[in-house]
C-alpha cells in the first residue's frame, strides 16, 4: 500500500517536472526567438542602411536652401570620438545638458556648403555664453568668404550679445535681437582673488618656491594686489586683445559699427540709453550700427520665410518651429562623409592632429571637461609611432601648463616620434604657457593664433605649512628622526635645508626650460632666453618678434607649414586625421546591456552604475551635469578674463 502511494507520488512529481521543464523551455525558446529577430532586423536594418546609395542622400541634401545651426554654450577646438560611454550616456540622459558646438564640424559643414543648395544660414546664439576671439576669428572669415564668393546669406539671432559672442555674430549680413536685449561692449579686464591676508589669518604659511619675477601664479598666496611688474604686463596685452577685437568687429560690420559710442564705458552710450532710447539698449543697439533688426526669434523665422517663399511650421514631435526646405546643423553634417578619425589610404602622406587642451596633469581625476593628460597623449603617441607612414604631427595646443613632469613625459614621446623623422608643428590656438611652452620646444615650427598668449617660461610650486593652524587649535606633532629634514612636513613646517633642496629642485627644472628654448629656437646664451623668461607672457605678434614662433596664423596656416617641412606640393591632397586613445572609454556588451535594462528602471541608478564600473570622469561630469540641470561650460585659465 505504502509502496503504491510512493509509486503514485512519483508519477506526480514526474508530471511536475515534466511540466516545469516544459513551461520553462518555451519561455527560454520564446525568449531566445524574440532575441534572434531582434538580431536578425537589427542585421538587416545595419545592411540595408549602410547600403544607402550615396546619391540619394546627396539628393535629399541638395533640396534643403535653409542651415540652422545652433550653437552651443560655447565653441570648443576639437571633437571627441564617440565612444560607447558617450552612445550609452546619450541613450540615458538625452536631455542632461546643451553640447557645446565643435569647431571642427562646424568648419566642416561651412566648407561644404559651396557644394549644396544653401543660400541662407541662420546663425542661432540664443544658448552661447561665450566664444574665443581666435575662434570667432577664424569662423568669421569663412562666413565672410561664403557670403562674397558664393552669396549665401547669413543671419544671427540672440536674446543678448555678450562681447564675445558678438565677434563671430558680427560676421553676419542680418544681426537681430530682442526688444529686450543687448549688445555689450564693455571693455576686458584681467583680474583675480588674493588670499595673502585670509592665509595670514588663519595662521597658514604657503611656501612657494619659484624662478621668474613675473610668475603671477603665486601672487594670490603671496600678496594681497597685482604687483606693478604684473599690471604692466597685463595691461599691455589687454591692450593688444582690445586692438584686435576692434579691428574684428568694426571690420566685419565694414564701418557701420559706431564702436565708441556702443561702447558701454563711455558716456555717450550711457546717455543714449538713459535720454535719448528710454533705457532700451536694444534700440541703442540698432542707432550704433551694432544691429539691423530688434525683433523676436519668431518674427526673424517668418521674415526669412516670407523671404525664401517658405512656410514657418510647428513639428508634431516637440512643438518646435521650423521653415519649410530647412535642415539643422546635425542633421545636415550626416549627409556628409564626415570621419575626421578615419587616417584613410597610405598613398597619401599622413598628417596626424594631436589635442593639448587644457591643464597638462598626469592623469584627469575628476570631472572636468578639458584635461591635457599625459596617460592620454602618450597613448596616442605610442600609437602613431606604430604608423610606419606617418610624415607629420601637428600638435594643436590651448593650455595654461600644469604639471612639470607629466610635460616632460608628453615631450619626450614626441621627441622619439621627431628623432624618427616624423616633423612636429604646433598650432597654438588660445594659449601656449609655461608646461605648455617647454611641450612645443620640440617642434619644428610653431604657429599661433593672433589673440593667443604665449611664454610663462618660469617654474614654480606651492607648499602649505599647518604647523601653526594646528598649534593655534592645540594640535602639535612630535616624534623621533634621525635628520632635520625627515622631520619636516606640512604640519610642523619646512626647516631652511628642505627648503633649500625645494628651490634647488625648482631651479634645475628652470635651467632646462632655458636649455630647451635655448636650443629649439636657436638663441646664443641662456642668459638672452632668460631675459625673456622670467614667467612673463606675450600675445603673439609679441612673441613672435622675440622668436619665440615662428608664424602668426591660423590653422590652415600651420597645415601649410607641414605641407613645407614634408616636401609635399601646393595641389598635393595630404591624408590629415585626427588621433585618437582608442582603449578608452571601452565597454564590455555584457556590461551594455547591463546598463540599459537598468535603465528601464531608473535613469539615475543606471548612470550610478555606470560610474561605478568604469570611474570615467564623463560620466562624473554627466551626473554632475544632470543634478545641476544647467549647461556647464569649463574654462581654466590662470586668472579671470572677461569679453
Amino acid at each position: 500500500m505504502a509502496n503504491s502511494f510512493l509509486r503514485t507520488l512519483d508519477k506526480i512529481g514526474g508530471w511536475i517536472t515534466y511540466f516545469r521543464n516544459f513551461v520553462l523551455n518555451s519561455i527560454f525558446l520564446f525568449c531566445f526567438g524574440i532575441v534572434a529577430l531582434i538580431i536578425f532586423f537589427s542585421i538587416i536594418g545595419f545592411i540595408v542602411s549602410n547600403g544607402t546609395d550615396k546619391a540619394i542622400l546627396k539628393e535629399e541634401a541638395m533640396s534643403y536652401k535653409i542651415l540652422t545651426i545652433n550653437i552651443g554654450p560655447t565653441i570648443i577646438d576639437n571633437i571627441e570620438k564617440d565612444t560607447p560611454i558617450k552612445a550609452i550616456i546619450r541613450e540615458l540622459n538625452p536631455d542632461a545638458s546643451i553640447e557645446p558646438t565643435s569647431r571642427v564640424e562646424l568648419e566642416y559643414v561651412l566648407n561644404n556648403l559651396p557644394n549644396y543648395n544653401i543660400d541662407t544660414v541662420l546663425l542661432n546664439f540664443t544658448q552661447t555664453e561665450g566664444i574665443r576671439l581666435d575662434i570667432a576669428h577664424d569662423i568669421g572669415a569663412k562666413i565672410d568668404k561664403l557670403s562674397k564668393e558664393n552669396n549665401i546669406k547669413f543671419y544671427a539671432f540672440a536674446h543678448s550679445y555678450n562681447q564675445s559672442v558678438y565677434a563671430l555674430a558680427s560676421h553676419a549680413n542680418i544681426i537681430a535681437v530682442s526688444d529686450l536685449g543687448e549688445v555689450e561692449i564693455k571693455g576686458l579686464a584681467m583680474k583675480t582673488i588674493y588670499a595673502k591676508d585670509l592665509l595670514d589669518n588663519l595662521k597658514i604659511d604657503m611656501y612657494t618656491p619659484h624662478v621668474g619675477t613675473h610668475k603671477s601664479a603665486i601672487e594670490p598666496i603671496t600678496r594681497n594686489n597685482m604687483s606693478p611688474w604684473v599690471k604692466e604686463e597685463y595691461s599691455g596685452i589687454l591692450n593688444d586683445l582690445w586692438g584686435l577685437y576692434k579691428t574684428e568687429v568694426t571690420k566685419a560690420r565694414q564701418d557701420t559699427l559706431k564702436f565708441d559710442s556702443q561702447f558701454s564705458d563711455n558716456q555717450e552710450y550711457l546717455t543714449s540709453l538713459t535720454k535719448d532710447y528710454n533705457f532700451n539698449a536694444a534700440s541703442v543697439a540698432k542707432a550704433n550700427g551694432a544691429v539691423d533688426v530688434v525683433t523676436s526669434y519668431t518674427e526673424l523665422l517668418q521674415a526669412i520665410a516670407t523671404e525664401k517663399n517658405e512656410k514657418l511650421q510647428i513639428t508634431d514631435k516637440d512643438n518646435s518651429q521650423f521653415i519649410t526646405h530647412s535642415v539643422d546643423f546635425k542633421k545636415f553634417l550626416s549627409y556628409l562623409d564626415f570621419d575626421p578619425f578615419k587616417s584613410g589610404a597610405n598613398k597619401n602622406k599622413r598628417v596626424a592632429v594631436v589635442y593639448g587642451l587644457g591643464e597638462i596633469v598626469t592623469q584627469a581625476n575628476d570631472s572636468r571637461s578639458e584635461y591635457f593628460t599625459a596617460v592620454d597623449t602618450v597613448a596616442q603617441l605610442r600609437k602613431l609611432r606604430k604608423d610606419k607612414d606617418l610624415n607629420a604631427i601637428v600638435l594643436y595646443i590651448n593650455s595654461p601648463g600644469g604639471e612639470v613632469f607629466a610635460a616632460d613625459q608628453i615631450r619626450n614621446e614626441l621627441e622619439i616620434l621627431h628623432n624618427k623623422g616624423v616633423k612636429i608643428v604646433v598650432y597654438v590656438s588660445g594659449m601656449c604657457a609655461s608646461g605648455g611652452y617647454w611641450i612645443s620646444t620640440v617642434a619644428d615650427k610653431i604657429i599661433s593664433s593672433e589673440s593667443a598668449i604665449v611664454g610663462s617660461i618660469g617654474v614654480f610650486g606651492i607648499v602649505p605649512q599647518f604647523n601653526r593652524f594646528i598649534n593655534e587649535y592645540g594640535l602639535t606633532v612630535d616624534g623621533v628622526a634621525n635628520s632635520d629634514q625627515a622631520a619636516t612636513s606640512f604640519l610642523t613646517g619646512f626647516n631652511e635645508k628642505q627648503k633649500t633642496v625645494i628651490q634647488a629642485s625648482i631651479n634645475n627644472i628652470y635651467n632646462k626650460f632655458l636649455g630647451l628654448v635655448q636650443d629649439a629656437r636657436h638663441y646664443q646664451t641662456k642668459e638672452e632666453v632668460d631675459s625673456l623668461a622670467q614667467g612673463k607672457i606675450y600675445t603673439a605678434n609679441t612673441a613672435l618678434k622675440l622668436n619665440l614662433i615662428d608664424k602668426v596664423g591660423n590653422f590652415n596656416d600651420a597645415l601649410l607649414e607641414t605641407r613645407k617641412l614634408i616636401n609635399a606640393t601646393d595641389d598635393e591632397p595630404l591624408n590629415v586625421f585626427i588621433s585618437s586613445n582608442d582603449a578608452q572609454n571601452e565597454l564590455s556588451a555584457f556590461t551594455s546591456l547591463l546598463i540599459k535594462t537598468t535603465s528601464k528602471f531608473n535613469q539615475n541608478i543606471a548612470l550610478q552604475l555606470l560610474n561605478d564600473i568604469t570611474n570615467e570622469p564623463i560620466v562624473k561630469h554627466t551626473i554632475k551635469a544632470t543634478t545641476l540641470k544647467k549647461p556647464q561650460v569649463m574654462a581654466i585659465t590662470e586668472t579671470e578674463i572677461e569679453f
